[in-house]
């Protein structure tokens, strides 16, 4: 027997001795189901203080002694896949691997699982966006989950999430405003069809944000800002801002000056400890000169230390 054969041989016998060893311990995979709850709930506190990695290794640790198919290794992968898909640094072997635990994801389960459409969302954003170094954008194939999702999931959630993000797909073509409005006006329908989506106030103020600052359409930022504030903004600590928005762009574009005295106002009476209230109520009390019969008087709120200085 030559050297060279002899070697063969022993690298042929380690190779089978790890195929045995490998699919042994496939066989006899360990089930926990106690120890992978409790990595669930610990996976879930790090993931919700933004640390994905730790989370990532918690969930990962879950998955692997969880039973396979089972709702507790259904969330498992999808906590890894996500985790994984927000480690830091960013790298291609991550990004591959949770793109890979969605997509088994989507292979196992029906479409009665609510991981399911949030598994092709994610895969959506995935190809929409950079991850890491290198990567490119796939906002076609981005659109088709997206379009999948809007059409098996209809009047949900999660179709509504999907319409959101197919017109923010749009603002990738931001060197065409006709293909950004249109993007735009595709959600605009959606929600005037879908008027009990729980998540409508979110989707208007986007349209706001988007029609002024991709296509500076005034008339079409402030109705849709307009439509948000009915349904409730979701950052009230920050409704100032929009109502300073509002007032200026009711004011310089519009030609509507009673309309941003409504928002001045509310800068004042509502927000009344925001930055720009003092700035609102100069603006106000200038428009109030120019229209005293439509415009009543308005007063600040006084502080508590303010109030002790009087």
């Amino acid at each position: 027997m030559t050297p060279r054969t002899d070697n063969f041989i022993r690298l042929f016998a380690a190779a089978a001795l790890c195929w045995v060893v490998l699919t042994g311990c496939a066989r006899d995979r360990v089930v926990d189901t106690e120890r992978s709850e409790a990595l669930l709930r610990e996976a879930h506190m790090e993931a919700s203080v933004f640390n994905y990695n730790r989370a990532y290794e918690l969930y990962s640790g879950s998955r692997a002694i969880a039973e396979v198919g089972s709702d507790q290794w259904v969330e498992a992968t999808f906590g890894a896949a996500t985790s994984g898909w927000h480690r830091l640094p960013p790298n291609r072997a991550s990004i591959v691997e949770a793109r890979t635990l969605f997509e088994e994801l989507v292979k196992r389960l029906t479409t009665d699982s609510p991981y399911l459409p949030r598994a092709l969302l994610s895969l959506g954003r995935m190809h929409e966006q950079v991850n890491f170094p290198g990567d490119t954008e796939d906002v076609n194939t981005a659109r088709g989950y997206y379009t999948r999702v809007m059409e098996e999931w209809e009047n949900t959630i999660f179709a509504d999430e999907a319409a959101g993000r197919f017109a923010a797909s749009a603002l990738h073509d931001y060197r065409d405003p006709e293909a950004v409005r249109e993007g735009l006006e595709r959600l605009e329908r959606y929600l005037e069809r879908r008027t009990d989506s729980p998540i409508a106030n979110i989707l208007w103020y986007f349209l706001g944000d988007k029609y002024w600052h991709y296509l500076e359409d005034a008339e079409k930022a402030f109705a849709s800002f307009e439509r948000a504030i009915a349904l409730g903004l979701v950052e009230r600590a920050r409704a100032w801002h929009t109502y300073w928005r509002m007032a200026w762009m009711a004011e310089r574009y519009l030609d509507d000056p009673l309309g941003a005295a409504v928002y001045y106002a509310k800068i004042v009476e509502e927000t009344p400890r925001s930055p720009r209230v003092h700035e609102s109520l100069a603006a106000y009390a200038r428009l109030r000169e120019q229209f005293p019969d439509e415009l009543p008087e308005i007063k600040r709120t006084l502080l508590p230390h303010e109030i002790a200085d009087e």
